[in-house]
């Protein structure tokens, strides 16, 4: 009977170690199942999906580099030469501007300017004739011309040194006078007499303004820097230089 019992207890105690290690495992193995979902979910992304991000990383700067350099071209555009300036008389008659054109004898009269050069360091002199040829003409829109009007004297000047083809030479469709009124000329001014004239030929521009001495205004006892320059009908080569205050009064 103790036998029998010792055997029992044996038997009692043997399965009560079965349970207690059916439980240890399980709680291992619920223990690894979460360490292995931990490390899912910290784990890097596969190769393949790290390259396909990277590809489509690069493809964005691509695309936008493209971009860019589109905006830039776009923005340097096509080349054009614009009008910027009209000689004076008294450039036109002192003959050191020539024509830019190779072998033109002619002297210039006008300045363009290409739309790439914003500095304006490779300016183009241009006579009548090539700037018919070259530009098409006078730019037909005035807002394109670098003057408001142009006078007779203006005019006859270009005529006489800007063109070899004076009886055919083309003007700008501007007033020949300040008001916009054309000019009447009487009998006594085609004879070199009667009342004088002034007329504005220039405004003088701003970098002759700013140099460290500028043209001084010619009224007497006048010091300031002159900002125009005109002359007369009855001395169409004696040019007067005056300031402001001088040209009011």
């Amino acid at each position: 009977e103790e036998d029998a019992n010792h055997d029992s207890n044996d038997a009692a105690g043997e399965e009560g170690n079965v349970e207690t290690a059916a439980t240890d495992n399980a709680k291992k193995e619920e223990q690894e199942k979460g360490n292995d979902d931990e490390k899912e979910e910290d784990s890097p992304p596969d190769a393949e999906d790290a390259n396909a991000t990277s590809g489509n990383e690069g493809q964005d700067e691509d695309a936008i580099d493209a971009e860019e350099k589109e905006e830039e071209d776009g923005n340097e555009g096509e080349e054009e030469w614009e009008l910027k300036k009209i000689l004076s008389v008294g450039e036109i008659s002192a003959k050191n501007l020539m024509c830019s054109a190779p072998s033109c004898p002619n002297v210039a009269c006008s300045v363009y300017q290409s739309t790439h050069d914003t500095n304006c360091t490779n300016a183009y002199f241009s006579c009548l004739d090539c700037q018919q040829s070259d530009y098409g003409g006078w730019p037909e829109d005035k807002s394109e011309i670098p003057m408001a009007f142009m006078t007779k004297q203006h005019r006859e000047t270009i005529r006489q040194h800007c063109t070899r083809n004076p009886a055919n030479a083309i003007f700008p469709d501007l007033p020949t006078s300040l008001n916009g009124e054309e000019e009447e000329k009487s009998d006594d001014e085609d004879a070199g007499e009667g009342e004088e004239k002034w007329d504005l030929i220039e405004v003088i521009a701003v970098k002759d303004l700013k140099k460290k001495k500028p043209k001084k205004c010619q009224e007497e006892g006048c010091t300031s820097a002159a900002c125009s320059v005109w002359a007369s009908n009855l001395a169409p080569d004696d040019e007067w230089y005056g300031c402001i205050d001088c040209m009011e009064k």
